[in-house]
């Protein structure tokens, strides 16, 4: 069984790196380029509007593409319980995964999971939309590697 610890910054830093490059191509080049040129046609719509339809629109999309550039970031301001500091015990065995923490006791098969992906530093293991596991491959024995990166799924 391996004991992993999660620090409040990792968990930050594998969470964002997920938002960003953990979709498609397009997904990735739209939250990463999106933002700023909808500010600025936003903005230009505002300034260069001749009525209040023109006002609304462009100061709808300035105020947008003020939240879609920062989303992640307001995510994390706005739910910081649910990226504390984590300490509990995994072990993945042929068919299942085991995971311990506080007392608490979760088994969950391979199959039930929509996704394992295997990351540069991490695995990223998705139940369900929304909710996902993140374990560092630094504090994983190289058996549960490769037992994890046997079941993955993209």
């Amino acid at each position: 069984m391996d004991n992993i610890a999660l620090t409040r910054k990792e968990r930050i830093l594998m969470f964002l790196n997920e938002y960003y490059f953990g979709g498609s191509a397009l997904t990735t080049l739209l939250r990463l380029f999106s933002g700023p040129p909808m500010f600025y046609i936003g903005l230009t719509m505002y300034s260069k509007a001749s009525d209040r339809v023109g006002i609304g629109y462009g100061g709808l999309m300035v105020v947008f593409s003020i939240y879609y550039t920062f989303k992640p970031f307001l995510w994390i301001l706005f739910k910081w319980k649910y990226f504390r500091s984590v300490e509990f015990r995994i072990e993945a065995t042929a068919d299942r995964l085991l995971i311990q923490e506080d007392g608490s006791e979760s088994q969950t098969e391979y199959s039930k999971f929509e996704r394992i992906v295997k990351r540069t530093n991490y695995f990223a293991l998705s139940v369900q939309k929304g909710l996902k596991i993140y374990l560092p491959i630094a504090g994983l024995s190289a058996s549960t590697v490769d037992t994890l990166t046997q079941h993955e799924k993209k």
